[in-house]
């Protein structure tokens, strides 16, 4: 098991880290704050790595799984807060995707805040850096949740259009589970 991965006294440190991002992960939306619980464990540990990048690296996906669990208990401020100190991390070490998915991060916060100019500001500026490195599925992503701020502002016709170009990548890509969440969208 992951738990087992990380108590193990014979793992590495980063095969730890990995352990407790991916159990972060897998609670984020059942147990939020075992998640949490996670993302800390994942914090303390990252701070104890000797190499700057690796540690920056590791202390940045901490801070954004203590956002993103924030962030599932509807504690908005402090959500922000982690995705903010996490993307000054990621800025640090020029780790572009991950600047990118901050954005996004970033975006559904405000989203859930209902601030929907903000929420756009970031989706728009994750979906400029995602098409920079050429990543499909941060693309077709970033094009839905686009769609959504559209939809919620009851401007159809551009809530289509990137509906439509979301469909598209996620047809190129074969991922069943964004086509999905896309004709849903289109559908409502």
């Amino acid at each position: 098991s992951l738990w087992a991965v990380y108590v193990n006294k014979s793992e590495s440190t980063l095969h730890k880290l990995k352990a407790l991002d991916d159990l972060s992960w897998n609670f984020f939306d059942s147990n939020p704050d075992s998640s949490f619980y996670f993302a800390q464990l994942q914090l303390k540990l990252a701070k104890t790595l000797s190499i700057k990048k690796e540690k920056l690296r590791w202390h940045g996906k901490a801070l954004n799984n203590i956002g993103i669990s924030y962030q599932c208990k509807s504690d908005f401020p402090n959500a922000l807060d982690y995705q903010f100190k996490s993307l000054k991390l990621k800025e640090q070490l020029g780790d572009k995707k991950e600047i990118a998915i901050c954005f996004v991060y970033i975006g559904n916060i405000y989203y859930s805040l209902s601030e929907l100019q903000k929420s756009l500001k970031y989706y728009v500026r994750g979906l400029k850096l995602f098409k920079n490195l050429r990543d499909k599925e941060g693309i077709a992503g970033s094009f839905l949740n686009i769609s959504s701020i559209y939809m919620d502002q009851k401007d159809y016709k551009k809530a289509l259009n990137y509906q439509l170009q979301s469909l598209q990548f996620f047809k190129e890509l074969k991922d069943d589970r964004g086509l999905a969440y896309t004709y849903g969208d289109i559908g409502r």
